[in-house]
């Protein structure tokens, strides 16, 4: 039944694993009506920030010294993005990737970015890239910094995230050319 601009609490019964259960009570008055559990919601739910650039979606990525990945002009002639090279760390901005450790109060601002309580897989097209990094740097603001293939030919390939069995959005790109 919709909460019609209501809330309703729930408790936090348990958090294993992969999983958090969450219980609430349905009231009519003050008679208890049900206990609802609902169990195995994950606490995360990846995306990848994206930069759009003439019909195609450009993942959110700089380079260690601030510039934005991306093929030469796709953001117009005078544009100065390059593509990342095999071997480089990118920054790659996500949200959504769970908890920090230690557990960051909601609506808190940070002062040092914080590591996340799960692993981020990257991929590039299905090949694994190495993760060096993966946190929180400001509310609602993730950065995961990983190295591109050595291996990877000049292309433009599909960035994914995936944390488990859950994965982020599909078709976002990201430009690598040696």
């Amino acid at each position: 039944m919709p909460s019609r601009g209501r809330s309703l609490p729930a408790d936090l019964v348990d958090l294993t694993g992969a999983a958090l259960n969450l219980e609430f009570e349905v009231r009519v008055g003050q008679e208890l009506s049900s206990k609802v559990m609902v169990p195995g919601t994950r606490p995360w739910a990846p995306g990848v920030f994206t930069f759009n650039a003439a019909g195609s979606v450009q993942a959110a990525a700089v380079h260690l010294d601030g510039s934005i990945v991306a093929e030469a002009g796709s953001f117009g002639p005078e544009t100065a993005f390059r593509p990342a090279k095999p071997g480089e760390t990118v920054q790659l901005y996500a949200t959504g990737l769970g908890p920090t450790r230690p557990v960051t109060p909601p609506g808190q601002l940070i002062a040092n970015p914080l590591p996340l309580q799960y692993v981020v897989e990257v991929f590039l097209s299905g090949q694994q890239a190495r993760v060096s990094y993966a946190g929180l740097v400001s509310p609602g603001l993730n950065q995961v910094n990983f190295e591109v293939p050595t291996n990877l030919p000049n292309g433009v390939y599909q960035v994914e995230l995936r944390m488990g069995s859950v994965r982020s959005q599909p078709g976002m790109i990201l430009a690598v050319w040696r």
